[in-house]
């Protein structure tokens, strides 16, 4: 996949989430059921910070209409929050939320070139996050760059947290995503997809398009060693969606 057809990707995804805001928000209101699995680890890895000094900084990459943010709030009550969060989306955030929010295309500027950490106005935190993102990361090239920013956005010893999209394992809707990406294919002269590359779209809408990569094991396990040496797997595991396996999460501890 070359640089032009990246891009494609992104803008296609970036204009989909434009399009499609208020419904797609709508539809995601509760808790994904893999964060409670997490909670155990920020429980234990984080204990000092949640228990104690009932302070925790949080970083959430593609953040969405910080759904994230608010279980955690529920979750624990008595805890200071310091919410940090990005997306190219301004229009999924509740106007109602105490969080830092920057709003920026990560993804044309690491496509471009063009991206400098600096560009990403928040220091380091104790958890960073990253939701329901990966997938419409064009490439292994851009999805490394987005370990290693939030890998930078990690204190030593802080959790990251990670999802991969596994949503062809819903044979229901296999036939219909092929279908999709084929139209998409056509309609904008794309090139170069690989076999778990997909343009997929959303409820009835008929002119929605979004890129997503359906992850593989082996892909995911490239992914990991790439962070080998600066942080460790405290777990993977599968959960959320009908079969309750269509996400697969990486837990890491910075070093």
């Amino acid at each position: 996949m070359d640089k032009n057809t990246r891009q494609k990707l992104i803008d296609l995804t970036t204009n989909f989430y434009k399009k499609v805001a208020t419904s797609f928000s709508n539809t995601r209101n509760n808790p994904w059921e893999g964060w409670h699995k997490l909670l155990d680890y920020v429980k234990v890895e984080l204990g000092d910070e949640v228990f104690v000094k009932q302070k925790l900084s949080v970083y959430d990459l593609a953040a969405g209409n910080l759904r994230f943010e608010e279980f955690l709030r529920e979750q624990f009550p008595d805890v200071n929050f310091d919410f940090h969060a990005l997306d190219n989306c301004e229009a999924l955030l509740p106007t109602d939320f105490n969080v830092s929010f920057q709003n920026y295309d990560l993804l044309t500027a690491l496509n471009s070139g063009s991206f400098n950490l600096d560009d990403i106005n928040v220091g380091q935190c104790n958890l960073v996050v990253a939701f329901g993102f990966m997938h419409h990361v064009p490439g292994i090239a851009l999805q490394k760059k987005v370990l290693d920013i939030l890998l930078s956005k990690t204190k030593s010893g802080g959790l990251i947290a990670v999802t991969f999209w596994q949503f062809m394992r819903d044979e229901r809707r296999q036939e219909k995503h092929r279908q999709k990406t084929q139209e998409a294919v056509e309609r904008f002269s794309i090139d170069g997809l690989g076999d778990n590359d997909y343009i997929i779209g959303w409820q009835d809408e008929t002119d929605a398009y979004r890129y997503a990569q359906n992850f593989s094991r082996e892909h995911i396990d490239s992914l990991i060693e790439h962070v080998k040496g600066r942080a460790h797997v405290l777990d993977q595991f599968n959960a959320d969606g009908r079969t309750r396996d269509l996400n697969h999460y990486l837990i890491l501890q910075k070093r």
